[in-house]
């Protein structure tokens, strides 16, 4: 049993990569991690999330997004566990209700599996897995870095879309604010993707 003092933040850097290559199962999907794309704390400051590109093995190998909440300290008091559940719930609901936008990941399952003696707190802790379709396209932050040059019809574009996907987000009884690092954009398809729609983020 890890001593609570010992458990008030992750490890510095990259603590899931040997994940790599592992089959993850939920309900009756199986998920092989490929690549982890994405790590952090974030605002859950005892959960640590990680993003993975992986194959969903009963689709033909499919690649989808899984999100992955570790808990930091499962023996912490039950009210957090409580308050990251209902997050975590929060947004599979969310990533339902809006998947018939067309601008947003499609969902795929979620739910929650124990942590095993490989997992940095194996003791009671648990990972809530949510898998979702994987968005084509770049972070807009991410444009000009990735030498995306977008035209004032881009422009236009993201913005009209966006409208359109809070419009339908708000008939579904969900709203959000909206960060710039929240749109991908695929200059190719002409196309705009919400990619955080919850409490639960990076």
């Amino acid at each position: 049993m890890v001593e609570p003092a010992n458990c008030r933040t992750f490890p510095e850097g990259t603590v899931f990569k040997n994940r790599e290559g592992r089959v993850v199962s939920i309900n009756e999907d199986n998920f092989r991690l490929k690549r982890i794309i994405g790590e952090g704390s974030g605002e859950m400051q005892n959960v640590r999330a990680a993003v993975f590109e992986a194959e969903h093995v009963n689709a033909g190998n499919k690649l989808v997004v899984l999100k992955m909440h570790y808990d930091l300290y499962p023996f912490h008091a039950h009210l957090s566990r409580e308050r990251y559940q209902e997050a975590f719930e929060d947004e599979a609901e969310v990533i339902q209700a809006i998947s018939g936008s067309g601008h947003s990941p499609q969902y795929i399952t979620h739910g929650h599996i124990m942590q095993t003696a490989d997992d940095p707190y194996p003791d009671d802790g648990e990972i809530r897995i949510l898998a979702m379709s994987r968005m084509e396209g770049v972070r807009y932050p991410l444009m000009r870095e990735a030498g995306l040059v977008l035209l004032p019809a881009d422009l236009k574009i993201i913005m009209q879309q966006t409208v359109e996907t809070l419009e339908y987000m708000r008939q579904q009884g969900w709203q959000k604010d909206i960060e710039p690092d929240d749109v991908f954009y695929n200059p190719d398809t002409k196309h705009m993707y919400l990619s955080h729609v919850s409490p639960i983020s990076l």
